[in-house]
């Protein structure tokens, strides 16, 4: 039997009706559409008692729709199998988010066990809600404060660093720290570059 396609430009009430009384349909949002042409079907579906689960998915999935949409879209359908699934798969979601979605529907994980979904936590030790909660105070936060935690994170890293270094050469010099430790975070090739008293020092 052929497909037919569903005419999104119908009213939202008989998308569902057409969709819901025949078996061979096929529900696609146009190529040519921009991401406000979807954005308006949505805004569609919106005016009705029972937006259609199907469209909604459709949007969800769609690359276009810009991220406020497919956050507004998971807090008033998020808890639909299909639409949960929908946005699990859709790279403009967060990470983390795309992963509290797969783990709160078991069968979206089944069903999509074939995808390769990027869902890697950023630390092993934390799981995802927490995760979540995480980059959005870091996304909430003022640009002078993100900042100063990036220089402080990168101090406390050299200062790791160069204890390691004291450790493994006890008699080395100030100088010689500085060049061991441009060294590990430049690569050698670099820092001799850069410094070309590196080639003096006992790299063993």
């Amino acid at each position: 039997m052929e497909l037919v396609d569903v005419d999104l430009s119908w009213p939202p009430d008989k998308i569902r009706e057409f969709c819901e009384n025949n078996v061979n349909w096929c529900l696609a949002l146009p190529q040519e559409w921009s991401g406000a042409d979807i954005e308006a079907l949505y805004k569609r579906q919106l005016t009705v008692a029972q937006p259609y689960v199907g469209v909604i998915s459709e949007i969800a999935a769609d690359l276009r729709v810009s991220a406020a949409t497919l956050m507004d879209i998971w807090r008033r359908f998020g808890s639909s199998v299909e639409v949960a699934s929908a946005l699990a798969t859709n790279p403009a979601i967060p990470v983390a988010l795309r992963q509290i979605l797969l783990s709160h529907h078991e069968d979206v994980v089944r069903e999509h066990a074939h995808f390769s979904i990027a869902v890697k936590p950023l630390a092993d030790d934390t799981v995802f809600d927490i995760e979540a909660m995480q980059l959005e105070t870091w996304r909430s936060m003022a640009d002078a404060h993100k900042a100063a935690l990036v220089v402080g994170a990168s101090r406390s890293a050299d200062l790791m660093a160069v204890a390691g270094i004291r450790a493994r050469y006890p008699g080395a010099s100030a100088r010689e720290q500085f060049l061991r430790l441009a060294i590990l975070k430049l690569g050698h090739d670099l820092a001799r570059r850069a410094y070309p008293e590196v080639d003096a020092l006992d790299l063993r």
